[in-house]
C-alpha cells in the first residue's frame, strides 16, 4: 500500500512524497510459531491417546479394600526376616524406617549367621553378597561368576539368600503401610508389575518359605542366560517372569502378591521424570490392568520406582 506525502524544500516549496506502509512483522517468528503449534498438537493428540488406556484401567481396578479383607490372616508361615540391600548398616536405617516401626527388631548386615531372631532386618552390602556366594555350591560360584554387571550380582543375590533364609525382600524406594506378614501368601509371593507391556512380575519385593524350589530353578534360569548382556532378560524382572509363568502352571504355591495392594503406581509422588514419561505414561497408552495410584485407601507396601538400578554403580 501507498501513500502520497509532501516534504518541504529549502525554497519553501513542496514535492509530493511516495511512501510504502508495511504491515507490521508478526509477533513471533515463523519458525517460532509452528515449534509451538506442533507442540499443542502433540499434547492434545497424547492426552487423546490415553484415553482408552486410561478407561481400561479404571473399569478393571479391583477393590483395595475388598482384596486386603480376603487375604488377611492371623498368622504366616513365612520367616519374619525382612531383607533389604545397601551400602552398609548406617545407609539403610532411613530407608526401612516405615518397616522397622511396624517390625521392631534389630538391624544386622549378614556376616556369615545362620539364623535370624524374628523381626530381624537384614542389610546385604557386597561384602555380603561375596560371603553368601563363597560359601554356596560351585555350581552357583560358576554362574556368579559370569555376571558382569553390580545390578546383576545384587539380583542373583537376591535368589540366593531367600532360598537359604526365607523372608521378605524389598527394595530400598519400598514403604511398608500395613503389617505386611498378615497378608502375605506360604509358599513363594512375587509382586505384580504394573508395567505388563514388557514383564509380569518384579523382583522388588518377595516373600518366601526356606528352601522353596522356586529359587533353585530361577537360579539355573539365570544360569542359561548367559548370553543375555541386559539386566532385564538375564537376572531381573524379564527373567523373573518367565521362571514365574513356568513355575506356576504345575505349583500353586507360587504366586503373585497384587500390585492393587503391592504396588501401585507412584504417579507424580516422589518419582524420576524419566519413570514418569517412560513407564507410567505408556501404562496408559497400552491398555492393561489398572494398578491405582499412591494415595487410596488399603496399600500395603508402596513403591516409589526409583529404577536407582540403571546407574552406572548398581543401586547405590
Amino acid at each position: 500500500m501507498q501513500n502520497l506525502t509532501l516534504r518541504r524544500t529549502k525554497n519553501n516549496t513542496t514535492l509530493p512524497i511516495h511512501t510504502e506502509i508495511r504491515p507490521p512483522p508478526p509477533s513471533h517468528p515463523p519458525t517460532r510459531n509452528k515449534v509451538c503449534s506442533f507442540i499443542v498438537k502433540f499434547i492434545i493428540i497424547a492426552h487423546l491417546a490415553l484415553i482408552p488406556g486410561t478407561t481400561y484401567q479404571y473399569f478393571t481396578k479391583a477393590d483395595a479394600c475388598d482384596m486386603l479383607q480376603s487375604q488377611y490372616r492371623q498368622k504366616s508361615s513365612i520367616p519374619p526376616v525382612f531383607h533389604v540391600q545397601s551400602p552398609s548398616v548406617s545407609s539403610a536405617l532411613t530407608s526401612i524406617e516405615t518397616w522397622t516401626a511396624i517390625y521392631k527388631g534389630p538391624v544386622v548386615e549378614y556376616m556369615g549367621q545362620e539364623a535370624f531372631e524374628d523381626h530381624t532386618h537384614v542389610v546385604w552390602t557386597d561384602a555380603s553378597c561375596a560371603l553368601i556366594i563363597s560359601d554356596s555350591e560351585e555350581r552357583i560360584k560358576k554362574i556368579y561368576s559370569t555376571l558382569t554387571e553390580t545390578i546383576q550380582r545384587l539380583d542373583f543375590c537376591r535368589y540366593i539368600f531367600l532360598h537359604k533364609f526365607g523372608g521378605i525382600y524389598h527394595d530400598a524406594d519400598y514403604t511398608l503401610e500395613l503389617p505386611i506378614l498378615n497378608y502375605v501368601p506360604d509358599g513363594v509371593g512375587v509382586v505384580e508389575s504394573p508395567y505388563r507391556y514388557n514383564e509380569d512380575v518384579q523382583n522388588s519385593l518377595m516373600t518366601s518359605s526356606v528352601g522353596h524350589k522356586f529359587w533353585t530353578q530361577v537360579i539355573e534360569e539365570v544360569g542359561r542366560r548367559k548370553g543375555i548382556k541386559g539386566v532385564l532378560g538375564r537376572t531381573g524382572p524379564k527373567m523373573l517372569s518367565d521362571s514365574f509363568n513356568k513355575a506356576k502352571a504345575s505349583d500353586p504355591s507360587v504366586t503373585k502378591l497384587d500390585c492393587v495392594l503391592f504396588q501401585r503406581i507412584p504417579h507424580t509422588t516422589d518419582s524420576a521424570i524419566s519413570n514418569i514419561l517412560a513407564r507410567e505414561y505408556i501404562t496408559r497408552w497400552v491398555p492393561m490392568k489398572g494398578c491405582g495410584t499412591f494415595g487410596g485407601e488399603c496399600e500395603i507396601a508402596r513403591h516409589y520406582g526409583r529404577a536407582s538400578w540403571t546407574k552406572g554403580s548398581g543401586i547405590w
